[in-house]
């Protein structure tokens, strides 16, 4: 990144994907950048710059007394506004190219204000199957495809017994559980930042060959 003279605040938004007024989270979501101020001051010019290989600019906003003017930059991109009023930059229909450095520069107060965005694909459906059953312990293992900040956990009842991640995104994710308590519903958790899958099942179900229920739900 170019240095940058009018760089004096800094402010980091993990929003992976998920909008900061709550839409949809990943891929196909929502997010909407601020500027920091309600309305945009008179006398201001306000631009957004997109860095990831390279900087490039995408929009601005200038604001005199009677006249408030919004340009956008480069190619077409219907999934970009700029809003008139503060200047905050709502990007829709959420790609993982969108990921990388988003710069909020106030030109006329030489503040420049940049976002780090980070948008996940949804996780994988996690599958479980047996491995054996000897002495009343059943073993069991879950297992879902890796990704960028995926992990699978083991839960009884409410409460994570197990989990694990790994930074090698081009690996399965492989969970081992022993289950010797009857009486207890486990289920199997893959989720990253943007949500998460579960497979909810019945111990005895699952330890005589079936799985009772399958339960998807994204947070």
């Amino acid at each position: 990144m170019d240095f940058n003279p009018f760089y004096q605040g800094r402010k980091q938004l993990n929003v992976t994907g998920r909008s900061v007024n709550g839409t949809d989270p990943g891929i196909g979501g929502t997010i909407t950048l601020c500027a920091g101020f309600n309305k945009v001051p008179k006398y201001s010019i306000i631009i957004w710059d997109f860095v990831s290989e390279s900087t490039q600019r995408i929009a601005e906003c200038l604001r005199l007394p009677g006249r408030s003017d919004i340009r956008y930059r480069g190619e077409a991109n219907p999934r970009l506004n700029l809003n008139r009023i503060n200047a905050s930059l709502t990007i829709t229909d959420l790609k993982t190219t969108d990921s990388g450095t988003y710069l909020n520069t106030i030109l006329n107060k030489a503040v420049t204000r940049d976002f780090q965005l980070r948008v996940l694909a949804p996780v994988s459906k996690p599958h479980i199957r047996k491995l054996g059953k000897s002495s009343g312990v059943c073993w069991v293992q879950c297992t879902v495809k890796n990704g960028e900040g995926v992990n699978l956990s083991w839960y009884r009842g409410n409460k994570r017994i197990s989990n694990t991640s790994s930074s090698d995104i081009k690996i399965n994710l492989t969970l081992p559980l022993n289950i010797s308590e009857y009486i207890s519903t486990y289920r199997c958790v893959a989720s990253n930042p943007a949500g998460n899958l579960t497979v909810q099942f019945d111990k005895d179900a699952l330890c005589t060959g079936k799985l009772l229920t399958f339960i998807h739900y994204v947070q």
